[in-house]
């Protein structure tokens, strides 16, 4: 049982080819597990805190390919959806310190970063709500939201990520350009 004002957090994530926001699930501050999921695999997670409190978040879509356009913000929607007994924040951000929230060369082959390869720009995410937008790594509340009921709240959160002349074509076939994005909620009182 945790004490009443405790920090609880989930994250949720979705693959694809040129973007990874990686499935990733933190049970609370004192247990830090990381779960992964398959491209295209549903994600879902819930917390019960008290027999009053409960967080659930999850993703049943995948973010698919992603092509970008040169010299433009690319802009691509993933809808969350949001469960809670009570007030709760969607945060965003990138703890990598590989990426530092710069879509970084990833080799699919051996599963490794070449961190010296990376988008000039980094990834800007925001939240349905307005509540704000974050530019990676640091990041922080994109949406906020109140009790929802069974069938939870939709959330739009939209990623977009610059692309300039100075960013390097990859041509391989094992590389992609990865990033992993934490999204974690947290209840409020």
């Amino acid at each position: 049982m945790r004490a009443k004002g405790a920090t609880f957090k989930r994250m949720f994530s979705s693959l694809s080819i040129f973007m990874i926001i990686a499935p990733a699930l933190a049970g609370s501050p004192e247990s830090e597990t990381i779960y992964h999921a398959a491209p295209g695999q549903a994600f879902e997670d819930k917390i019960v805190l008290s027999a009053e409190s409960m967080l659930s978040i999850s993703t049943f879509e995948d973010i698919g390919y992603w092509e970008f356009d040169l010299n433009i913000t690319n802009v691509k929607a993933v809808t969350v959806n949001v469960k809670a007994s009570q007030d709760w924040t969607l945060a965003a951000s990138d703890t990598d310190l590989l990426t530092k929230g710069h879509m970084t060369k990833y080799n699919l082959s051996t599963g490794k970063y070449d961190p010296t390869v990376k988008l000039v720009n980094p990834m800007i995410i925001s939240g349905s709500s307005g509540d704000g937008e974050v530019e990676l790594p640091d990041g922080g509340v994109i949406c906020t939201g109140g009790p929802t009921d069974e069938a939870g709240q939709d959330v739009e959160i939209t990623l977009k990520q610059p692309i300039s002349r100075k960013d390097l074509r990859l041509l391989g076939a094992n590389q992609t350009y990865r990033l992993t994005v934490n999204f974690s909620g947290q209840l409020i009182e």
